[in-house]
């Protein structure tokens, strides 16, 4: 039998936001954010319902083994990577494109470079810090969101997917992170949301 929710309306101020966002990222698909919004209030109502017992994931992994020290080496190439990282968020987006433009054409092997290169760059850049750094080694930012979270940000992901038919890996690193965020902060949702954290779980979906 098929399930009637009802949905949760924004504020005219709240569409006006969501909408200079979508404008940022340079979708001026009327019907497309129309579509949105719907999508969104009825994963907001789902989200809710799925919040109270929800277990983390990542809660019975098995615990990483901690090095012994951090070499001065890798303590350098921890420090190199990410002033590496704030170099490439820093980025402008015409630039961006310059660059994918100029590796694409030095290419030995004639590969193309889609936007989804620069932010696979970072997350590699990401997991060689973590992978430098001393003591433990932290979580990976994905295994500290709950399932209920974890399902929400997908769904929103799948349905920008859908609705303006582009993938959300693609737009402008942090436009994608800032339009999920201002929903998070308008909402009041339990729910923190970095950029690390979106990549790493957009990073193995298929938005085709």
């Amino acid at each position: 039998m098929a399930r009637f929710i009802q949905p949760r309306y924004f504020e005219p101020e709240q569409i006006d936001a969501i909408s200079a966002l979508l404008d940022g990222m340079a979708i001026s698909d009327d019907e497309g954010r129309r579509i949105f919004i719907i999508a969104l209030e009825y994963e907001l109502a789902e989200y809710e319902k799925s919040l109270e017992g929800t277990p983390a994931i990542g809660d019975e992994e098995t615990p990483r083994q901690p090095l012994d020290a951090t070499p001065a080496e890798l303590d350098r190439l921890r420090s190199t990577s990410t002033q590496l990282i704030e170099q490439l968020q820093s980025l402008p987006e015409v630039m961006a494109q310059s660059l994918l433009g100029r590796l694409q054409q030095s290419d030995p092997f004639q590969r193309q470079y889609a936007d989804l290169y620069l932010p696979s760059l970072q997350a590699e850049l990401e997991r060689l810090i973590s992978a430098c750094g001393d003591g433990a080694l932290p979580p990976t930012p994905a295994a500290e969101i709950d399932q209920a979270s974890r399902q929400f940000v997908l769904s929103l992901a799948e349905a920008f997917a859908e609705c303006f038919e582009q993938d959300p890996r693609a737009v402008k690193a942090s436009a994608m992170h800032r339009l999920l965020q201002h929903i998070i902060d308008s909402c009041e949702l339990p729910l923190q949301l970095d950029q690390a954290t979106l990549q790493s779980l957009l990073r193995d979906q298929d938005y085709q």
